[in-house]
């Protein structure tokens, strides 16, 4: 008989890898990413100026506004009765960064890539037409 042992992998994220994924969470929803847009064009704005924007439940509202907050894209100061919403400016600076280099970089892969096939089929269309 053989004892079954399994190993679990620990894998290590750094503290920038770990906070792009929560801001690519948190911007993984259209309703979301209508909110940042809808904060960045204003300095700041209360919950029902946000709901009336989305067509949708505010329970929905306030629990995309939680997973911003959450994330750490958007800021909420409590002015009884009210709650106010602006974005977090240098963790939306840092998440637009960062998503910009990651982006360009596999940008910058693809060209590279579609550049050599391109020159690949280049030369072996060359080569045939010579050969004929």
């Amino acid at each position: 008989m053989f004892l079954r042992t399994e190993y679990i992998l620990m894998v290590q994220y750094s503290d920038k890898e770990e906070r792009l994924a929560r801001f690519a969470k948190a911007l993984s929803h259209p309703a979301r990413i209508k909110i940042m847009k809808f904060l960045a064009e204003k300095e700041s704005c209360f919950f029902g100026e946000i709901h009336e924007v989305l067509p949708i439940a505010k329970a929905t509202v306030s629990q995309h506004l939680s997973e911003l907050k959450d994330a750490g894209l958007i800021q909420g100061e409590i002015m009884p009765p009210k709650v106010k919403y602006c974005i977090n400016c240098d963790n939306w600076r840092e998440a637009r960064a960062t998503m910009l280099k990651k982006v360009m970089s596999w940008r910058l892969i693809i060209i590279f890539f579609g550049t050599v096939a391109f020159f690949i089929i280049l030369s072996g269309y060359i080569f045939n037409l010579l050969l004929t």
